[in-house]
């Protein structure tokens, strides 16, 4: 059983309308002081309602239209309202899937063609990684810890040297240099790593990334049903992504037709910190996003 996390809808509603010439619409109409809904669901003339059926579920037409009468006539609270989109939505995405098996369009490695993948993640968090870096935060806290570290072991080690050693001054201010050195090189990566992440969040425009192989795939908030950020912590272990590939980023890119083109071509390679000892890494527009089979 799939366990959805995310769901373009839109995208997914888009590609019906295409496969089977028309597309079932939802309009609803709630007062703002009642949670009641009445529902109504209007299938163009060349579908005759048989898709609808179908977006139900596979082999189960009867209790699936029964369900669907039912639901399309309560008048109840928001549970039940979301709970038949839902119905009509994860059906719709099993059509959807369907298609594209039958018609072999799931092995594609070129823009525009669509993609399954099925691996473990990590969320690329713009605003996760702003937050650690802001004054007395927790990057702040934890250069301290590590400079502190750094103190105490140079301490220790100049205990090992003999009296005369420790007292002699040369020695003492080449372990106050060497120590300084150390802490300097320390600050110096810190503050690269909050320029690389001001630089992103300047030139990326989502604020989360899902990264997983070698996709980075874009993510919309409208289409959340879960918190993406938790999900690694929640469920664990491997995700599905279903969606289409709308940009290539190779390793060493081809020689740029202008100025401009150069720096488009730089914001693509800055995008390889997602990943690491890739040569090519794809931006995927998610249609699905889920846990199960």
């Amino acid at each position: 059983m799939r366990r959805f996390i995310y769901l373009d809808t839109d995208t997914l509603n888009s590609y019906l309308a295409q496969i089977f010439d028309g597309l079932i619409q939802s309009e609803d109409s709630e007062t703002q002081h009642q949670k009641k809904v009445n529902k109504q669901n209007s299938v163009t003339t060349s579908l005759a309602g048989k898709i609808a059926l179908k977006l139900f579920g596979k082999g189960v037409d009867a209790n699936a239209q029964a369900t669907y009468q039912h639901l399309k006539t309560v008048a109840d609270d928001e549970m039940v309202r979301d709970v038949q989109t839902k119905i009509m939505h994860d059906n719709a995405f099993d059509q959807f899937m369907n298609y594209l098996h039958e018609h072999n369009l799931l092995n594609g490695a070129d823009v525009g063609d669509f993609l399954i993948v099925k691996d473990e993640f990590y969320i690329f968090d713009i605003a996760f990684y702003q937050k650690l870096f802001v004054k007395d935060g927790f990057v702040d806290m934890l250069t301290q810890i590590q400079d502190m570290n750094t103190r105490k072991e140079a301490e220790k080690q100049t205990e090992e040297f003999a009296r005369e050693q420790r007292r002699s001054k040369i020695v003492q201010d080449k372990v106050n240099e060497t120590v300084q050195e150390a802490l300097d090189k320390n600050h110096e990566n810190w503050d690269s790593l909050k320029k690389m992440v001001e630089m992103l969040a300047a030139i990326i425009p989502y604020p989360r990334i899902l990264c997983i192989s070698n996709y980075a795939v874009v993510l919309d908030e409208k289409y959340m049903r879960d918190n993406i950020s938790t999900a690694a912590f929640k469920y664990g272990g491997k995700i599905t992504v279903v969606g289409y590939i709308t940009n290539k980023v190779m390793a060493q890119a081809n020689s740029p037709i202008s100025t401009f083109s150069s720096i488009g071509n730089s914001m693509n390679t800055l995008t390889k910190v997602f990943f690491e000892n890739i040569d090519e890494m794809y931006i995927v527009h998610p249609v699905a996003i889920y846990y199960g089979d």
